[in-house]
């Protein structure tokens, strides 16, 4: 190691890729499942860090998390990102506080199974994933695109009380500086939306943050052409001075062979749900994000150097339109207004860009794979409006010296030309190497029929099940107390015919851990089939469902709660496919089994009832006065519902969101769901839901996880589309475990 009065930058860059960067790149896969937060925390390469940053200049205003500086050495620049996670006053601010909360707890990354894809879900802090990302994604699409920035390697400094995270990287340039027609622009959009497919293909990328700040040029020589191929046989031909620059990948998810790298911070701001559905895949958001944007920018004049922003207005409106396939008699206004969290933001409701838009069959916005080969098609009329003369390489060579851009089915090699001096045919990702990218738009309805399963609602409570208000109900919900019943219910079931579904290929299948239903079924081998959310889990962690859970690859074993652990029972998959309702003690029987609990049905008999519920262990309620708010326990020696544990029961004497499977006489499989909360429904206590189980039959029953966890999902056979009953649960929501019985592809 130089002594710090000699570093040079480059002689650092090297020490920097030989001792930490390059095991990244060279074993991707193997380091993401195993690294350590403290390889990144080696004290020379900080100490060498902290050195070039006393040397560089300071670059623009301190942002939210951190600071910019450049530093030149033999006529290279790098700029030096310092991200401050517990800087002064962070306390005032909520996402700087969750992250310098998340340094101080001792940085965990969170390594997760996740059965269904087969991967790794590794829940690291974003101030990681950030150049982990970024260092990955450079290196992994460099052949395929010069959109990404390169960034040479970063240390962490715990040690260092405002928890600094130092990052060294490239040089570029606001995107602003060139942009000056709509050449340029057209050209800017296409350049980052290539990106966006590429880093797609090679690893389900979702950036989940491009705002305008993050986007930036890097300049290019003059004279240097680009060719990139389009997924239709066609050629784009692009002859700048700059290639547009995807930056910051704190917020991004990026999958790899094995593992699924994504931030363990969700972005939440206080009071409301979590915004980015969790950092599942979804191939629109980031070109959504990209589109209004710039649609922002151009209404307000914020390219200085373009005047001709009028035209702007009307190339942004035309590819904003063909983006959403919006037809020309539909206001493009009311759907930006719909899909948008905040009208004065940028952020789009990630769910509401594949849900279903006013009924109109037609909505389904782009992907970027889709959305190329319609900025092709616009560069494509443009050219045949111009009517040149001219044909093959001549033509080329006029229209990108004239516009520097051309669309044609040929690769030409115009180097030979004056004034370009050299070319670049970037490649194609082939099959082998491209992810599965397949996405299905979701839908809300609310009966079904297919195959062997039949699904239906009914909006009100059934007979034989109770609808007065029990002195153990102590979280009511206003139209409870209102009308003093539980009448106003919704209530779904699913019946399947799991004997008959056997000879059409359906089988039941356990799957774990931070799996969302609604992301289940974009698996392209599900034919068809339906799942509900099972266990109860570890949702302030690692996910793993409680109990004894174990499937033909996977097997863990978290202890059920001691307070409930007497009633809990499981659901097993025997040898023969059939699924089954056992006994706790009897879980080693099986090869496939999962925990939950309680049982509400033994043998046609009532476990769960009211007698039972009035047991304070069944029961919590929340503060009621300040001085409760932190308080376990209250004074009446009810539990407060605040504090409950992941497998604890004592919600169940009040009404909520309820999920059941239970097994009729003829060996059905019933899914029951009770929407609550007062969304629609008023929801149920644990009672209830026994008597309703029985009301349909149930031989036995069990209850799975309830609340916000309860739904089901479902795929028909030969649709491209996901479909789901509740209209007020359009999110996505990670599971500790599911129950799934779908028809697979053949292998």
């Amino acid at each position: 190691m130089a002594t710090p009065s000699l570093i040079s930058v480059n002689r650092f860059v090297k020490i920097l890729f030989e001792k930490s960067t390059n095991i990244i790149i060279q074993t991707t896969d193997e380091f993401l499942r195993y690294f350590p937060v403290n390889y990144f925390q080696n004290p020379e390469l900080i100490r060498d860090f902290k050195l070039l940053l006393s040397k560089s200049r300071r670059l623009g205003e301190e942002s939210g998390v951190g600071r910019i500086f450049e530093i030149t050495d033999g006529g290279e620049t790098f700029v030096i990102k310092e991200s401050l996670y517990c800087p002064k006053g962070y306390e005032q601010k909520p996402l700087l506080s969750q992250l310098c909360t998340m340094a101080i707890s001792g940085d965990l990354v969170f390594r997760l199974p996740n059965t269904h894809v087969h991967k790794t879900i590794v829940l690291a802090p974003n101030y990681l994933v950030e150049p982990l990302v970024g260092i990955i994604l450079y290196n992994r699409t460099l052949k395929f695109t010069p959109s990404f920035m390169k960034i040479y390697g970063f240390q962490y400094d715990l040690a260092d009380p405002q928890k600094v995270t130092l990052m060294i990287t490239e040089k570029l340039r606001p995107i602003n500086e060139y942009i000056t027609n709509e050449f340029r622009f057209i050209y800017f959009i296409f350049q980052i939306t290539y990106a966006l497919n590429i880093a797609q293909r090679l690893g389900r990328f979702v950036h989940y943050d491009l705002h305008r700040d993050n986007i930036m040029a890097r300049p290019k020589r003059t004279g240097k052409l680009n060719i990139y191929p389009l997924q239709n046989g066609k050629y784009i031909y692009t002859l700048f001075d700059f290639d547009a620059v995807i930056i910051d990948y704190g917020h991004t998810r990026y999958e790899t062979t094995n593992t699924i790298l994504a931030p363990r911070l969700i972005f939440r701001p206080p009071g409301s749900r979590e915004h980015l559905d969790y950092y599942f895949f979804n191939p629109y958001y980031d070109l959504f994000s990209l589109l209004y944007e710039n649609y922002k920018k151009i209404r307000d004049m914020q390219f200085p150097k373009w005047t001709n922003l009028a035209l702007g207005m009307h190339i942004i409106n035309i590819l904003f339109r063909q983006f959403t396939n919006l037809p020309q008699d539909k206001n493009m206004q009311d759907l930006i207004t719909h899909l948008l969290m905040d009208p004065n933001g940028w952020r789009p409701w990630p769910e509401r860009l594949a849900t279903e838009y006013m009924n109109m069959d037609w909505y389904r916005v782009s992907t970027p794979a889709e959305f190329l080969i319609k900025i092709g098609d616009y560069i494509q009329q443009f050219v045949e409006e111009q009517k040149s003369q001219l044909h093959g390489k001549e033509k080329a060579l006029a229209f990108v010296n004239k516009y520097g851009i051309y669309i044609t089915d040929q690769i030409y090699d115009l180097s030979v030309y004056p004034h370009i001096n050299s070319y670049t045919v970037y490649g194609d990702v082939m099959e082998k190497e491209s992810m599965d990218t397949t996405y299905y738009n979701y839908q809300f309805i609310d009966h079904e029929r297919f195959d062997n399963i039949v699904i239906k609602t009914v909006d009100k409570m059934p007979d034989g099940v109770r609808t007065t208000i029990e002195t153990f109900n102590h979280t009511i919900p206003e139209s409870v107390r209102s009308t003093n019943n539980y009448n106003r219910q919704v209530i779904h079931l699913a019946t399947i015919n799991q004997l008959t579904g056997r000879s059409l290929g359906y089988e039941f299948n356990f799957d774990c851990c931070r799996i969302d239903l609604r992301n289940y079924f974009q698996h392209a081998n599900i034919m068809s089939g339906i799942a509900v959310n099972a266990s109860f889990f570890n949702i302030t962690g690692n996910y793993m469902p409680v109990g004894y859970f174990k499937t033909h690859d996977f097997f863990s074993d978290e202890k059920p709660p001691s307070l409930h652990k007497e009633v809990y029972g499981i659901i097993a998959i025997k040898k023969n496919g059939l699924l089954v309702i056992d006994k706790y003690e009897n879980r080693l029987q099986y090869d496939q089994v999962l925990t939950s609990g309680p049982i509400l049905i033994a043998n046609r008999n009532p476990v769960i009832t009211v007698n039972v519920l009035r047991n304070p262990i069944w029961q919590c309620r929340n503060p009621i006065n300040p001085a409760e708010t932190r308080q376990l326990v209250f004074a009446d020696g009810i539990k407060n519902c605040n504090f409950i544990q992941p497998g604890e029961l004592s919600h169940g004497a009040n009404p909520s969101p309820r999920t059941a499977i239970a097994i009729d006489a003829n060996q059905q499989v019933l899914i029951i769901y009770v929407e609550g909360r007062d969304q629609r429904g008023s929801g149920m206590d644990l009672a209830q839901l026994a008597q309703l189980c029985l009301r349909y039959g149930a031989v036995n029953a069990i209850n799975l996880d309830g609340g916000f966890s309860s739904q089901f999902v479902w795929k028909n056979p030969g649709e491209r589309i996901i479909n789901q009953l509740n209209p007020t649960h359009d999110v996505a929501y990670p599971l500790g475990s599911i129950i799934s019985y779908i028809k697979k592809k053949p292998v």
